[in-house]
């Protein structure tokens, strides 16, 4: 695919056991192609090396490092 685009968002208080999830969204030439409620930060790492984005939107980096 090219021209891929993944939005990533941590989700408030996500769980009690401390493990963030994720809100994604992933577009291709414009069109969405799929949006995951709650994602872990494995489940991130799969969809990069599955789609191989072009570009990765986050609002603040700190929430995946």
């Amino acid at each position: 695919m090219s021209d891929v685009i993944i939005g990533i968002d941590a989700l408030p208080m996500s769980s009690p056991s401390g493990e963030r999830k994720y809100a994604v969204a992933i577009f291709s030439n414009s069109e969405f192609i799929a949006r995951i409620n709650e994602a872990s930060f494995s489940d991130i790492i799969k969809l990069i090396k599955k789609y191989s984005p072009s570009i990765i939107a986050l609002d603040n980096i700190f929430e995946i490092v």
